[in-house]
């Protein structure tokens, strides 16, 4: 969301003509506004719309440095006066009158302070009409209600570490105080020395110190045991997953080994077949089954490609390179025409020339 810039900021002309002529704040008025109602209100609210208008012939002609001074001087009075309109407003609240202010002779001699009573009368308030309940609704307006509300924390911070209690002996409060060098009404600490300090107060003491020292032990010794038995549950956690990784790992080993083995048996196969179609390879074969293949070769060039072994030069030698090649199964020109010319030997006496 944007931020709004101030009237003086945006019409400084019109700021410094609603400082000297307030009543120009208000709209014009028609009918009764109740015991407050000015019977001369628009009178006077016309009397200073003509007066405004020569004011602001004045100040527009007034020099940039001139114009800037007096809303400086504009605002510090405007400053001033809501100043003086807060102070007011705060010497006026409850907390701040006469019947606020407690009996100190009366609450030195109780037993215990509350801890909000212990904030309260530290502040020389009366804790039965002066506390957080009261007074909290007041936070972002008033500096003491802010001032109460950061002893509040001192204090609540102070019991949760043991140095105050929910019943805290008033001697045993004002020394705290002292010590957290935390001002303590003149009046209220004079009535507590005069008291003295007695026996049972030093035994209540003693008894909620033992308390909180065997609250303590108690939940040392509980928060031991909870870190024991998540020890115990961790080294337990690793002991398992130590066997399940070593039984990951033995697994793996495994079916390595196999692997290998089965790798092994693999090669060993692949050899044999190599070495079989090695000696396939030399293998020649028999006379009439060569002749028969070049009889099929021959026979299949003449019906199929037009070869003429009458011919020195045939084209059907380049048709069928050509064809072998695009069924992927090339061979060379050459071979082919070896292999024809030994099909053609075969021919003698078969074919007319």
């Amino acid at each position: 969301m944007p931020k709004l810039e101030p009237l003086w900021a945006l019409d400084p002309v019109f700021y410094l003509i609603l400082q000297r002529y307030p009543i120009l704040r208000f709209g014009a008025r028609t009918e009764s506004v109740g015991k407050n109602y000015d019977p001369d209100f628009e009178e006077k609210r016309e009397t200073a719309e003509e007066e405004s208008k020569a004011y602001r012939v004045e100040l527009e002609q007034l020099p940039t440095v001139e114009l800037k001074a007096r809303i400086a001087d504009a605002r510090k009075r405007e400053a001033e006066i809501i100043a003086a309109s807060k102070k007011r407003l705060e010497d006026e609240r409850f907390y701040n009158q006469p019947e606020s202010t407690p009996d100190f002779k009366y609450w030195a001699k109780l037993s215990y302070w509350s801890l909000e009573e212990i904030v309260a009368l530290s502040l020389g308030r009366d804790p039965k009409t002066v506390n957080w309940q009261s007074i909290g609704r007041f936070y972002s307006e008033s500096e003491f209600v802010r001032r109460y509300e950061q002893h509040r924390t001192i204090v609540n911070r102070a019991k949760a570490m043991g140095q105050l209690w929910e019943q805290t002996i008033p001697n045993v409060a004002v020394a705290w105080a002292r010590r957290m060098r935390i001002e303590i009404p003149d009046q209220l600490a004079a009535e507590i020395d005069a008291l003295g300090i007695q026996v049972a107060d030093w035994k209540s003491l003693f008894d909620q110190q033992q308390e909180a020292f065997s609250k303590l032990s108690a939940s040392l010794a509980e928060e031991r045991e909870k870190y024991l038995l998540a020890m115990n549950e961790r080294s337990k956690f690793q002991e398992e997953y130590s066997a399940q990784a070593n039984s990951t790992i033995t697994g793996y080993q495994t079916l390595v080994e196999s692997l290998k083995a089965k790798n092994k048996e693999l090669s060993e196969a692949l050899g044999r077949l190599q070495k079989d179609e090695a000696d396939a390879g030399k293998r020649d074969i028999g006379v009439r089954e060569r002749e028969s293949l070049l009889k099929l070769v021959i026979g299949m060039a003449i019906g199929a490609y037009c070869f003429n072994p009458t011919m020195a030069r045939n084209c059907a030698t380049a048709d069928i390179e050509t064809d072998l090649a695009t069924r992927g199964i090339p061979l060379d020109a050459d071979t082919i025409r070896k292999y024809l010319n030994e099909g053609k030997a075969l021919l003698h006496g078969e074919v007319t020339e």
